[in-house]
């Protein structure tokens, strides 16, 4: 998270343009075409010639540009601005305009005022323009820390932070969450915003408010904007850009050196203790608990015979009295390592339906009669379907009785016809992995379910929301800070909020709305975590406590191809 200040600045409004020849004391109110940045100069023939701009406000004002388009020589100028305590006009800068340049810059530290005065001592002539520029400080705050570029119109002020971080993520999508607070304006001024996130020229979200949310989906580079514009028209847009690569995983493997198949995303969730149900010569090795609606299952089996190793995805327990339960997917390899299946059981009652028959024997594996092989299935939920694979691994273990891991997949397959993205009761379920027409010779090693991140359906989908990340502003400490969360997509849910600070107390952390006692200043996070029967889910903010601090923005002005700071103290406008 950042916090960056923020000059929101632009050409100023102009109400009047004076001209006042010191000669005969001619004063005129000059309107061009209803431009107001636009007057004649030709009454302006004698030393000390004036020109006053009266602003719709009062702003924070640091530069004039003039074009003297007619004029024969350098100009001399003395600049004033009205100081309403004094009741008088103050002069802050004199110089000379050099004529050789169309455009001439004034630059000078921030004034805050509505009235600013020229006075030339050099005779003008013809036609001449002049703008005025200022700023409206904002602070935007923003999970990523920004590019700024600001337009130069015409290059009096160059306001920039150059930071582009590089997001590395390993599991899409990434939520992107963009929140910018604009400062207290003294003069009330409403602001209106379009914040939008963008890939190239693609926009991915967009909203007409100071806040945006965004699943980045694929790799690629991106573009937060926000455009503000205050009710004078004063416009910017702010942009942070980052980019986003797929990280590389490397090889990783679970705590009996089974590896971990790369191409998925995982909950954290697995288990290595399944329920050895055996009945008669079926060997079942049942996975109870935790549920998981999108998993992979496997083992290193030894068994005899001519029977398969199956699987069956999806299910639970069942008998005569509950048989919709059994509804499942069932894998199906054979002994030979030559043939697998696709079975659906919708009804225990009922006999299975053969989905897809396939001849492996092209993948030349030697017969797992009697030895010790690697299997693995998966069932992954996908928006569009269900998604059946499975993999041997024809070599087993080592000498040293530990896993070779050369699997090799043998089915991909994604069901769209039926789609079972949960057990028939979701409070009753089993992945299981069976093996039939077995002895006491019967041998398995390192079974394991792992719940991948599969879709979940929207009725299942636990949406949770820890609030904005934020920077408050205080003297006093202990500070008691609000924590509002929310939490949709689940009717039966606990919460838990946690700090990453042990010093802050969060009393009740078990309600969505809570009370965290702040000790010290500093950045800390906190977590809202929301558990159902099924799944676990979190989401986290950061809050930064700092104390009242004077003001110490940087301005950049250029003139003349030379880059001059300002420093700004003082208390904000």
């Amino acid at each position: 998270m950042s916090n960056v200040k923020k000059m929101i600045y632009g050409q100023l409004p102009i109400v009047t343009i004076e001209t006042t020849d010191s000669k005969d004391g001619h004063h005129a109110r000059l309107l061009i075409d209803g431009n107001l940045d636009t007057f004649y100069a030709d009454n302006l023939e004698s030393l000390g010639a004036e020109i006053k701009l009266t602003l719709l406000k009062k702003y924070r004002v640091y530069g004039l540009a003039l074009n003297l388009k007619e004029a024969l020589e350098p100009v001399e100028y003395d600049l004033s601005y009205y100081q309403e305590n004094e009741n008088a006009f103050i002069s802050i800068k004199k110089g000379v305009l050099d004529v050789t340049e169309a455009l001439q810059v004034i630059n000078f530290s921030p004034i805050t005022t509505n009235k600013l005065v020229i006075k030339f001592f050099t005779k003008l002539t013809g036609v001449g323009e002049i703008r005025a520029f200022g700023y409206v400080e904002k602070q935007i705050e923003c999970e990523y820390q920004p590019t700024i570029t600001i337009p130069q119109l015409p290059p009096i002020a160059v306001i920039s932070s150059n930071v582009s971080p590089l997001n590395e993520v390993i599991k899409f999508p990434l939520k992107v969450i963009a929140n910018f607070t604009e400062s207290v304006d003294p003069n009330n001024k409403k602001l209106t915003f379009k914040s939008f996130v963008k890939q190239g020229e693609t926009v991915l979200a967009e909203s007409n408010t100071d806040s945006i949310k965004a699943d980045i989906k694929t790799e690629g580079e991106f573009t937060i904007s926000l455009e503000v514009t205050d009710e004078d028209q004063l416009k910017d847009t702010v942009s942070y850009n980052f980019t986003v690569v797929k990280k590389e995983v490397p090889e990783q493997y679970d705590q009996n050196g089974v590896v971990i198949f790369k191409e998925f995303e995982y909950t954290g969730i697995e288990s290595y203790n399944p329920v050895e149900n055996y009945q008669q010569n079926s060997r079942r090795l049942d996975f109870e608990s935790p549920r998981m609606d999108s998993v992979i299952c496997g083992a290193y089996i030894k068994a005899t015979g001519d029977d398969e190793y199956s699987a069956k995805l999806g299910g639970g327990s069942h008998n005569d009295s509950k048989p919709l339960n059994g509804r499942c997917y069932i894998i199906g390899i054979n002994f030979n390592l030559t043939k697998i299946r696709i079975r659906l059981e919708p009804d225990h009652s009922k006999d299975y339906i053969t989905y897809l028959e396939k001849d492996i024997s092209e993948f030349g594996f030697a017969s797992g009669v009697g030895r010790t092989i690697g299997l693995a299935y998966a069932k992954i939920n996908e928006e569009n379907g269900v998604r059946l694979i499975a993999w041997i691994e024809p070599d087993g273990l080592d000498s040293e009785g530990k896993p070779l891991n050369n699997y090799v997949k043998v089915l991909d397959e994604l069901i769209t016809d039926p789609i079972w993205y949960t057990p028939y009761d979701v409070t009753d379920f089993q992945n299981t992995i069976r093996v039939d027409g077995q002895d006491s010779s019967f041998e398995y090693k390192y079974a394991y379910a792992r719940e991948v991140d599969g879709f979940v359906p929207a009725n299942q989908e636990i949406d949770i929301d820890a609030g904005d990340s934020q920077t408050i502003t205080t003297s006093t400490l202990p500070y008691q800070l609000t924590l509002n969360g929310t939490v949709s997509g689940a009717d039966n849910f606990t919460v838990l909020w946690n700090s990453s600070d042990s010093t802050v107390n969060i009393s009740p952390s078990n309600n969505l709305t809570s009370a965290a006692t702040i000790s010290t200043y500093g950045s800390f996070t906190f977590t809202l975590s929301a558990t159902t029967s099924t799944r676990t889910e979190s989401d986290s903010i950061t809050v930064t406590v700092v104390e009242p601090s004077t003001s110490t923005d940087v301005l950049k002005f250029i003139k003349d191809g030379q880059e001059v700071q300002f420093k700004l103290t003082g208390k904000k406008v």
